[in-house]
């Protein structure tokens, strides 16, 4: 029987994963402070200074993909070599996971704008939905503002949080960093801003592929605590209509999920969008609003009692299989069929 210390070394990677994802949803780091804040932030500039709207649309477009090169060869060199040189690997994978994921910070921004909707607030609540959505908030009913902050919770949990999970658990710490850069250039150097609309193609095309799976299986999550038959019936259809598929199965999934309807028309530096309806014909209500944050955290939680139980199940069927006998080992009984 293996003893504690051998138990907590052949599990480390596990706990260093489960320590970093239980912080990143229990400890608030301030928003300026956070890491992905800073990258955020330096993209930006990164952005500001190589995109140029006055080019033609294909040279924006090759140096939008040289600048997520720039980006991510760089960053997972790094990581690489720190994993060469550092004594305990699983710390510093705890350290680079806690950076990455984000999710207090995200529900506790989501949170002030529910507060000010449950008192119908609405000038403060566009105040505070600035903080979480790229859209023009300024005339926005209170209607809108509860559907922008639920698809604006969804997409940026299933963004920061599930899609750096699911590509951890598929790939590893390489997979989760390159696709957490992925995603965080295609926010900072997003299409819908003038700036970027040609820039920013490649990638947002490269993260929609990337967060195809992890949305899908985030889409069938959510759709186990719902309307599972109407969504699984409209899921992959309404998914559709939206111009990044991946992005409309979970808010579709979400929409079913709580038999709400989002999507609509959509202001975005005073050009109007209109994106496609989805879920059922109900307006969303600012009860709703809970729910939401609900459905997300089952689904967290769903993921993480799963990775545990497939773990456990996994090492003891590992630690109860037999071992193979070598023809020494057979008792003096048996006899050789020749």
């Amino acid at each position: 029987m293996a003893s504690m210390s051998e138990l907590s070394l052949s599990f480390l990677p596990q706990l260093a994963f489960l320590a970093a994802v239980m912080c990143s949803m229990f400890i608030n780091l301030p928003q300026t402070l956070h890491p992905m804040n800073l990258a955020h932030l330096g993209l930006q500039i990164l952005g500001n200074k190589v995109a140029n709207p006055s080019h033609s649309q294909s040279q924006q477009k090759v140096a939008g993909l040289l600048a997520l090169l720039v980006v991510c060869v760089p960053s997972l060199a790094l990581m690489i070599a720190l994993q060469q040189v550092v004594f305990f690997p699983g710390l510093l994978e705890f350290v680079v996971l806690l950076c990455m994921l984000e999710w207090r910070g995200v529900v506790k921004r989501f949170d002030r704008v529910r507060e000010h909707c449950v008192i119908v607030n609405k000038t403060q609540a566009r105040n505070h939905l600035n903080d979480i959505t790229l859209r023009e908030v300024d005339g926005l009913s209170l209607l809108g503002i509860q559907k922008a902050a639920t698809e604006s919770l969804t997409l940026q949990l299933s963004g920061r949080w599930f899609f750096v999970v699911f590509w951890y658990l598929v790939g590893g710490i390489y997979a989760a960093l390159l696709c957490r850069i992925m995603q965080l250039c295609a926010y900072s150097w997003n299409q819908k801003k003038h700036r970027y609309h040609a820039f920013g193609t490649w990638p947002r095309q490269l993260y929609g592929v990337l967060a195809w799976l992890p949305n899908l299986a985030l889409s069938l999550t959510l759709l186990c605590y719902g309307n599972t038959l109407y969504g699984l019936k409209n899921v992959f259809r309404q998914g559709a209509t939206w111009p990044l598929f991946s992005s409309g199965l979970v808010l579709s999934a979400m929409a079913s999920s709580l038999q709400i309807q989002l999507g609509g028309l959509r202001v975005y530096e005073t050009i109007q969008m209109r994106f496609a309806l989805v879920g059922t014909g109900q307006s969303i209500q600012v009860q709703h609003l809970d729910k939401v944050k609900q459905r997300l955290k089952q689904a967290a939680w769903f993921w993480l009692i799963a990775y545990c139980l497939v773990h456990i199940s996994w090492w003891l069927i590992t630690q109860n299989a037999p071992t193979d006998l070598s023809p020494l080992d057979f008792p003096s009984n048996q006899y050789s069929p020749l």
